[in-house]
C-alpha cells in the first residue's frame, strides 16, 4: 500500500507540474546534481537507499559523476525449543542455561564507489537523455559469531536412573569472510532524467555491465569450553585461502528510482 501511495504521489507531482511555467532548471556548465537511489518495488516494505550520487557538469553536455554506496546489517537471533516440564530438573536447568548463553550474531556490509563520465545528447523541455561509461569497485565483509550450549551428565553409580551431576558449557564458533568478496566493475550505460520542477528530477538507467569478483579468505575459530577438554586444546583455528573468482557480463536495467536535485 505504501508503494502504491508513493507512485501516486509522484504521478500527481508530474501532472501538476504541467500547469507551472517552464522552469525546470536543466543542468548547464558548472551545475551540480545530487541524488539518491532507492527501490520501491522490493519484496520487503523497508525503505532502503541504495546509493548516493554527485554529478558535476564540465560543460552544458559533459559531466563527471561519483557514486557511493554503503550497506550494513546486524542481526542477533535466539531460537530455543519448547520449555520442558518443570518436573524435569536437568532439562529445565539446561533450558535456562541456553536462554542465558546461546546466541547467533551476524554482521554483514558492503561498500562501493563508482566514477563515471556522461555525455548528454538531448535536452528538451523536461527530458535529459545521456550516455556514458564508468569504472567501480566494491567490497563486502561478514562476521558470524554463534554460541551453542551443550552438557555432560553423570549418572548415579547405585541408581542409573538418577543423575548425580551435570556440567553445562558452550561452544563458540566465529566465522569471518564467509562469501565475502572484492570486485572491480566497468560498464557503459544510457539514462533518462525527467525534470519535475525547478531542478527536481527522477530517472533510471540501463546498460551493459562487466564485473569480476575475487572471494576473500575464510577464517574460523572454534572455542570449546567443555571442562573435559584440556585448556590448551579448547581453541581450534582454521584459515583457508580462497583463490576462487567469478566474472559476469550482462545487460541490465536498474529497478530502482533515482531522485535528484540540480543546482
Amino acid at each position: 500500500m505504501k508503494k502504491i501511495a508513493m507512485l501516486v504521489a509522484i504521478a500527481a507531482t508530474m501532472v501538476s507540474g504541467r500547469a507551472v511555467a517552464q522552469n525546470y532548471n536543466l543542468p548547464t556548465a558548472g551545475s551540480i546534481n545530487t541524488e539518491v537511489q532507492f527501490n520501491p518495488f522490493s519484496d520487503d516494505d523497508q525503505f532502503q537507499i541504495d546509493g548516493l550520487k554527485v554529478r558535476y557538469f564540465i560543460t552544458d553536455k559533459d559531466a563527471i559523476r561519483l557514486t557511493l554506496g554503503l550497506e550494513m546489517d546486524n542481526k542477533n537471533d535466539k531460537q530455543f525449543g519448547q520449555a520442558p516440564d518443570e518436573d524435569d530438573e536437568v532439562a529445565t536447568a539446561f533450558y535456562k542455561y541456553q536462554t542465558g548463553n546461546e546466541e547467533n550474531k551476524t554482521k554483514t556490509g558492503k561498500f562501493s564507489i563508482d566514477l563515471g563520465y556522461e555525455r548528454h545528447l538531448v535536452k528538451n523541455g523536461r527530458m535529459d537523455l545521456y550516455v556514458g561509461a564508468g569504472l567501480g569497485f566494491e567490497t563486502t565483509w561478514s562476521t558470524n559469531n554463534m554460541i551453542e550450549a551443550d552438557m555432560h551428565m553423570k549418572t548415579n553409580a547405585t541408581d542409573p536412573d538418577k543423575v548425580s551431576s551435570y556440567d553445562f558449557f558452550t561452544i563458540e564458533t566465529e566465522t569471518k569472510g564467509d562469501n565475502a568478496y572484492s570486485a572491480f566493475r566497468a560498464g557503459i550505460f544510457t539514462g533518462l532524467d525527467f525534470y519535475l520542477y525547478k531542478g527536481l528530477y527522477i530517472g533510471t538507467e540501463l546498460g551493459l555491465k562487466f564485473k569480476n569478483k575475487s572471494y576473500k579468505d575464510f577464517e574460523q575459530t572454534v572455542t570449546n569450553n567443555d571442562p573435559q577438554i584440556a585448556q590448551e586444546d579448547r581453541v581450534n583455528e582454521v584459515s583457508n585461502k580462497n583463490d576462487s573468482s567469478e566474472s559476469t557480463l550482462k545487460f541490465s536495467i536498474e529497478p530502482r528510482i533515482r531522485l535528484g536535485w540540480s543546482f
